[in-house]
């Protein structure tokens, strides 16, 4: 069900000359493609290291979706504090 929709994210990546954009649409599809991979991955994980480790991969791509959302003011503030610098 989300898979298309990272598709549609990776495919607005390519389309896009916005550099902004283009970052948030690749995070957002990486963040995606890492949370719903993980999930089925735990059915065929029989040991515990291999459980922590899927497990990982799922928090990886809900922070990487969480950054995805926010990347755009956080790189606002940035530029916001580098114009303040430069004056």
């Amino acid at each position: 069900m989300f898979i298309p929709s990272a598709i549609i994210f990776f495919l607005e990546n390519k389309r896009t000359a916005n550099k902004k954009i283009k970052l948030k649409s690749y995070l957002l599809f990486s963040g995606i493609l890492l949370f719903f991979l993980g999930g089925p991955i735990h059915n065929f994980v029989t040991t515990p290291t291999l459980t922590l480790i899927v497990d990982l991969l799922i928090v990886i791509g809900a922070l990487i979706m969480t950054l995805s959302i926010f990347i755009s003011e956080i790189l606002d503030k940035n530029s916001v504090k580098k114009e303040i610098r430069i004056e």
